[in-house]
């Protein structure tokens, strides 16, 4: 596991469970229930909560800066990027 981040509320975390070409990003209850995967990120993103903590920003497989619902809809893609933070 790698790359953990909590929301900003401190309800929920993030964390990407690497292996050797990708990541899954995977959102669960702070204590660490209730996981689910989303999707398979770029092995070495960052990861971070929208302020709402209704999306979650990494980097893509693709190399690119993207955006997701943590319920795995609304994946966007943007420009190529390597630390993506939201801003407060």
């Amino acid at each position: 596991m790698g790359n953990v981040t909590f929301s900003k509320d401190g309800k929920l975390i993030a964390y990407a469970i690497m292996n050797s070409k990708t990541s899954q990003l995977v959102i669960a209850n702070s204590d660490g229930s209730n996981s689910k995967t989303i999707m398979s990120i770029n092995k070495w993103s960052r990861l971070s909560f929208s302020p709402d903590s209704s999306h979650i920003t990494f980097v893509s497989k693709n190399g690119k800066i993207a955006i997701v619902k943590l319920d795995g809809s609304e994946f966007k893609e943007f420009v190529k990027g390597v630390d993506p933070v939201w801003s407060f």
